[in-house]
């Protein structure tokens, strides 16, 4: 009877020191690290770091030669918003990558006047690699024919923005 009760107890410690031990960040938090690079006519800019977690929306200011506003939106569930938007199942793998919905808007007064209201702002939906490696994604915006300025008043002929996540493990 004793030795089943001092089994019992250990299972019952094990059990305790298990469900105290951290789980790891990604499972803990469900926030990401978002590092968001932008250059500008080969001009590399300040790369913000900003933490998001899935389900909600962020606003960033991207500052260049010119002023840039940059929105995030981090669909709840990667798995189902790959499936709405893409046509694709990440199963299992899902948990590897982060689904960024992002809009780029050009301040309205450096915008060429005469560009229709949807072509004022370049949307795009990136499906991530979060997991070990993470891979960062680099989008190219075409922007000669929008009449951008830098600040020293030479025209923006080229911007590229690169994006890269990882799990945040605070």
């Amino acid at each position: 009877m004793r030795s089943f009760l001092t089994v019992l107890l250990a299972a019952a410690t094990a059990c305790v020191a298990i469900m105290m031990l951290s789980p790891d960040a990604k499972a803990q938090s469900g926030l990401y690290a978002l590092e968001i690079t932008l250059e500008e006519n080969g001009e590399v800019f300040g790369a913000p770091k900003i933490i998001v977690e899935p389900g909600k929306a962020y606003s960033v200011e991207l500052q260049a030669g010119a002023k840039y506003d940059f929105s995030i939106d981090i669909p709840r569930n990667t798995r189902e918003a790959a499936i709405e938007q893409f046509e694709r199942d990440l199963g299992r793998w899902s948990s590897d990558f982060l689904l960024v919905n992002t809009e780029l808007s050009f301040e309205s007064q450096k915008v060429a006047p005469e560009m229709a209201e949807y072509s004022k702002a370049v949307t795009s939906n990136l499906l991530l690699r979060v997991a070990t490696p993470a891979r960062e994604i680099r989008s190219d915006v075409p922007v000669a024919h929008r009449g951008l300025k830098t600040s020293q008043g030479k025209p923006v002929e080229t911007l590229s923005i690169t994006i890269k996540g990882t799990p945040f493990n605070g």
